[in-house]
């Protein structure tokens, strides 16, 4: 999955874009799937150093057209936070 993310600068003085590259899922049952993800983030503008994560989590599906996800992320590179939890909503529109 590659993602194209806008957080704010490190300055907080606007927004530049991120790509994200990730690689993961496994189903489990019943609209659950578990997760296990190398995921890196480099800013093209150079805002922000590469930083690369391990994430681990949990999906839900919401129908055929949704998805609600949680986890855990742990930085592996000196420039990403140490450890992070994280919530998301997907819908395809």
């Amino acid at each position: 999955m590659v993602v194209l993310d806008i957080p704010r600068k490190q300055a907080n003085d606007g927004y530049a874009p991120d790509l994200v590259r990730s690689v993961s899922s496994h189903d489990l049952s019943h609209g659950f799937s578990g997760f296990l993800e190398l995921a890196g983030f480099r800013s093209p503008s150079g805002d922000r150093d590469y930083r690369g994560y391990f994430d681990t989590g949990v999906t839900m599906a919401l129908g055929p057209s949704g998805q609600i996800d949680t986890g855990l992320r742990v930085g592996l590179t000196r420039t990403a936070d140490d450890l992070a939890l994280f919530f998301g909503v997907a819908w395809r529109i």
